[in-house]
Formats: C-alpha cells, sequence, structure tokens
C-alpha cells in the first residue's frame, strides 16, 4: 500500500512538472527520452526506499551473526564478513550495466510504442 501510494505522488509530481514547462519542450525528443526513464524508473525509487529498510535489517543481523562467530571462531567471523564483498559488487555492476543498456534503447522503445499505438489504435 505504501508503495503504490509512494508510486501515485510520483507520477503526480511528474506530471506538475510536465505542466509547467513551456509547449516547446514537446517537441524534443529528449524530454520524451527523460520522461520515459522517469516514468519507467519511479517504481525503482520506492523500491530503493524499501531496499533501504531491509538493508539495515540485513546489517543488523551481520552484526549478530559476525559477533556469535566471534565467540565460536574468529576465522568464520572474517569469512562471513568478506564473503558478503564480492556479491555486493556484482550486484553494483549488474544495475550500472542494466541502467546503462535501459538509456541506450530508450529513444527506440519510444518510437516502438509510439508507431505501435498508431497501428493498433485503428486511427491510421
Amino acid at each position: 500500500m505504501h508503495r503504490e501510494s509512494m508510486n501515485n505522488r510520483l507520477n503526480v509530481i511528474m506530471m506538475e512538472k510536465s505542466a509547467g514547462l513551456d509547449v516547446s519542450f514537446f517537441d524534443m525528443p529528449t524530454y520524451y527520452n527523460e520522461m520515459q526513464d522517469a516514468s519507467s524508473n519511479a517504481p525503482l525509487i520506492s523500491q530503493t526506499a524499501f531496499q533501504v529498510f531491509d538493508f539495515l535489517r540485513f546489517a543488523v543481523q551481520l552484526i549478530v551473526a559476525v559477533v556469535l562467530m566471534l565467540e565460536f571462531s574468529p576465522l568464520f567471523a572474517i569469512l562471513l564478513s568478506v564473503s558478503i564483498i564480492p556479491n555486493v559488487i556484482f550486484q553494483r555492476k549488474q544495475l550500472d550495466s542494466m541502467y546503462a543498456w535501459q538509456r541506450h534503447v530508450m529513444s527506440d522503445e519510444r518510437k516502438l510504442y509510439y508507431l505501435s499505438s498508431i497501428l493498433t489504435s485503428g486511427g491510421f
């Protein structure tokens, strides 16, 4: 429910920003690319907000696990802490490459959706 509320609020903010723009912006493909980027990534903003809470929960769990492992074996505690690093690095690189690819094909996708809507609406 909170996620939907955040998504709706972000959509309202984008519509308000668009309503305040000069008419000349609507003739520029770069404007539509940026709007598509913002609208397709709006759900990711709310998802990121909730991931912060997940991160805090996992951080507390990791700290508790490390403290408990220190009592058992300091080597296991160090291995547990170090084993997380490659996963974090891999996920970050994966997200960066996915976003770069999305930005690369955005203009073509926008044109494809536009042509598809024209051809399927029966108004041609």
